[in-house]
């Protein structure tokens, strides 16, 4: 969700043209609060991405608010903030000794700076105060430049224990929030902080800039700082859980909260014109709303597209208004730590059950000298890295029979770091399902002109593969109970013409544990078009999660790759 919101306003804006007329509209507004949330997203349950500072200057980016939020750019942010907090009239940082704030207050100006028991430079570190933390001064250079500090909440008051600290990295204002992510942006330092791979990679990066043209290819200096953070990354690390499970219900609530068919009559032009306000907001909000129930769905294509001019937004809509799943009571599984999506990788997995995911990188050879070595991928000495789990989990894979079958897995990941240049494309593509098998005339795509295969796909003996999990326990039963329901669709108001529903009862209790559903309809076909037949093209894994459905994962039938 880091930018979809942003996206959605730029293409609502290049659908209108020259209508968006508050495009141009720029006025300043500051800052009024004294640490201003920015999100990603219009609503309080949009991730945040950055803060601002009372006093900030930034620029109203749309004189529209949307749900009481206000787009704006400035001060290195760019993303949505709670519009009560903007002033029209310039607000002054918070300073020393002014406009209520305490004389004594000062703000650190450095990273991770060290706050001491005593003051001196071998003395216990008690803890790090982070840049633009608000500390109270108690003692100002208590001896070799040292000043005790008391570290401050946000709403000003002592926070744990005093100490003493460097008097050079404390100031009466805090630091305007460009200029400290600048200061807070040395590479080597920010992995430390919180080591992961893409930390090591901009620090590599670093490395890379300072190298002359000539040595683009090797051979690269040994940079020791680089080989402890792989050394580190190689041990392992815990990583933070995944982001929730979608909930079912919550996306019938989102769809149902808004018109779909605003999204596809004759008033979208208006809508879209900005002539009419209200209108235009929304247009806005049910566009906003089909594009997050698309995503996390896994539904895409020239039928699905929310932005689409022949209503895919309201296609999204009423395929979930459509679509009910049984009420259940809680069964097999409890919560989120116990099931999770079959392509879900090492460090999400490791997030969701507990473990540790390891990085290892392998190295890179350097050019052969008339150039004809390698294809040039890899990242300073790096060739490629490898992500695995330093403890299996089980991959259980579901038939469509209800069979199930269990086998561990560290789920190693390879990625070849191409970087600047281009990969192969289309390398260890395959037609079909990722996570299962289906027969029929879908495969009739491929005996069409232009879209044949180097070779017949080819599927094993028994029951078809249907779809997957992830899991610590294995399933208590070999074959599941299986209950099965067809549910017709509208093809032109959903993209589908019918579900099959299909319900698995892993412990035999009577509540179905997993819900499938396979949708047929004109399939997305290869590079954006359509099928001309309706095939079973798409399918969607829910999970009874502790009484209540979550989307698992999503599957779509593969028609083609590249460009």
């Amino acid at each position: 969700m880091t930018s979809s919101w942003l996206a959605k306003t730029a293409a609502i804006c290049a659908l209108a043209g020259a209508s968006c007329a508050w495009a141009v509209d720029q006025p300043p507004r500051w800052i009024k609060a004294d640490d201003l949330r920015v999100r990603a997203g219009p609503g309080m349950d949009q991730r945040v991405s950055g803060m601002l500072q009372r006093g900030s200057e930034v620029i109203l980016k749309s004189p529209e608010a949307f749900d009481g939020f206000c787009l704006i750019e400035g001060d290195g942010q760019y993303g949505y903030v709670a519009c009560q907090y903007l002033s029209a009239e310039p607000i002054s940082r918070p300073r020393a000794g002014q406009d209520g704030v305490p004389p004594d207050r000062r703000w650190i100006t450095g990273t991770a700076v060290n706050l001491r028991a005593a003051a001196a430079r071998d003395a216990e570190i008690v803890s790090r105060l982070s840049i633009n933390r608000a500390v109270q001064l108690v003692r100002a250079d208590v001896g070799i430049g040292f000043c005790e500090v008391q570290p401050l909440d946000r709403a000003g008051k002592p926070e744990g224990a005093s100490g003493f600290t460097a008097c050079q990295y404390l100031a009466v204002e805090a630091l305007p929030a460009a200029q400290a992510a600048a200061i807070d942006g040395d590479p080597a330092r920010t992995f430390w902080r919180s080591p992961g791979w893409w930390k090591l990679e901009a620090y590599a990066q670093s490395l890379v800039a300072k190298l002359p043209e000539s040595a683009k290819y090797g051979p690269w200096p040994r940079d020791e700082e680089l080989e402890r953070m792989k050394a580190h990354l190689a041990l392992g690390l815990k990583a933070p859980p995944p982001k929730p499970l979608p909930d079912w219900s919550a996306l019938k609530a989102l769809a149902a909260a808004h018109d779909p068919a605003i999204l596809g009559t004759a008033q979208r032009a208006k809508a879209r014109s900005g002539k009419d306000k209200e209108l235009w907001r929304r247009e806005y909000r049910a566009s906003s709303a089909a594009h997050q129930i698309g995503v996390n769905l896994g539904l895409s294509g020239p039928l699905h597209d929310s932005i689409s001019s022949d209503g895919g937004g309201e296609r999204v809509m009423r395929l979930m208004l459509a679509l009910e799943m049984p009420t259940v009571r809680p069964s097999l599984f409890r919560t989120e730590a116990e099931v999770g999506p079959p392509g879900e990788g090492p460090e999400a997995l490791a997030g969701r059950f507990g473990g540790i995911y390891r990085t290892v990188v392998a190295p890179r050879k350097p050019q052969r000298p008339d150039g004809s070595t390698t294809t040039g991928a890899g990242l300073y000495d790096m060739f490629s890295r490898t992500v695995s789990l330093t403890r299996p989990v089980l991959y259980v894979q579901l038939y469509r029979d209800g069979t199930l079958k269990s086998e561990a897995t560290n789920t190693s990941a390879t990625e070849v770091l191409w970087r600047d240049v281009d990969g192969p494309e289309c390398e260890g593509w395959t037609p079909g399902f990722g996570f299962g098998d289906v027969d029929g005339p879908i495969w009739r795509y491929f005996d069409q002109p232009g879209n044949e295969l180097p070779q017949p796909v080819k599927r094993a003996a028994g029951p078809p593969r249907l779809f997957a999990y992830k899991a610590l326990q294995a399933p208590p039963r070999s074959k599941a109970t299986r209950s099965e329901q067809v549910v017709k669709l509208d093809r032109a108001a959903t993209g589908f013409s019918r579900f099959t529903q299909m319900g698995f009862d892993l412990d035999e209790d009577g509540v179905p544990d997993l819900m499938v559903l396979e949708g047929a309809g004109p399939g997305p076909g290869h590079l954006g078009g359509t099928t001309q037949t309706d095939d079973p093209w798409y399918r969607l894994l829910l999970v009874n999660l502790g009484g209540a459905w979550k989307v698992l994962s999503s599957d779509s039938f593969s028609y083609g790759c590249g460009c």
